[in-house]
């Protein structure tokens, strides 16, 4: 699988994700919620800021995804402050080259990315352990984490 060259500007992201559940509105009280489907892909909108060579290369990335329509591969800070690797496909007609500045080629485009299991298990879900740290430290739970790191990344090894 391909993987696209390119991180897209960080601060150009937004993500619809598509949780699979259902909600029914109910008169006088809250709503009705299930879970109906899981692994869902979410819509994510990218920007690059890429110099001619760049754009050259992503452009050209485009062209051969276009005539194989197969996914390919993108980092992308998404479920956690790190980025990951995640399986995606542009959304047909959203490719653009939004503008041009001097040498600077401002691109646009819409991917559907597939949901990493990793973050829908509870098991292996980062996410799990930190809602409970601070659940039990509350602001000194950034300390916590901070000495369990050092414990297993130092201490522990050095030992």
């Amino acid at each position: 699988m391909r993987v696209l060259p390119f991180r897209p500007i960080q601060a150009g992201y937004s993500i619809q994700p598509d949780d699979g559940i259902l909600a029914i509105k109910l008169d006088g009280g809250a709503s009705r919620t299930s879970v109906v489907t899981q692994g869902n892909v979410g819509v994510v909108s990218v920007n690059w800021a890429l110099s001619p060579a760049e754009y050259s290369l992503l452009a050209g990335f485009h062209r051969i995804w276009k005539r194989s329509l197969e996914p390919f591969l993108i980092d992308l800070v998404l479920d956690a402050a790190e980025s990951d690797r995640y399986e995606a496909m542009f959304v047909p007609n959203t490719f653009a080259l939004t503008g041009k500045s001097g040498s600077v080629h401002m691109v646009s485009a819409q991917l559907e990315v597939v949901p990493l299991e990793f973050f829908d298990d509870p098991a292996t879900d980062p996410g799990e352990a930190l809602v409970m740290l601070n659940e039990e430290y509350g602001r000194a739970a950034p300390l916590v984490i901070n000495d369990l790191e050092k414990l297993v990344n130092e201490d522990l090894p050095n030992g």
